[in-house]
């Protein structure tokens, strides 16, 4: 499945999506990902049949423009969920 993608004025990608009747789903990456201008990572968030949900680690990762993390949350089923520390870090 090829991802649905906006971009740019300048041609760059702006962000990546992955819908499967209607709603965000991708079971293998992020099903939402936006990029900077310059091409680096915004934002990823993972989701299964449109809830925010990711079994492996933070199903949504805000990016700086250097690269590092600002926030990130995890998710099961849509709903803030962790058990070995704190479902949402800024």
């Amino acid at each position: 499945m090829e991802p649905k993608r906006e971009y740019y004025k300048d041609g760059s990608v702006q962000y990546e999506r992955w819908v499967v009747n209607g709603v965000y789903h991708r079971l293998d990456g992020p099903a939402d990902i936006w990029y900077y201008e310059d091409g680096s990572i915004e934002n990823t968030e993972w989701f299964v049949n449109g809830k925010t949900h990711r079994l492996d680690g933070s199903a949504d990762i805000w990016y700086n423009n250097n690269g590092s993390i600002k926030n990130e949350r995890w998710c099961i089923h849509g709903k803030n969920h962790r058990l070995d520390g704190p479902a949402y870090i800024s």
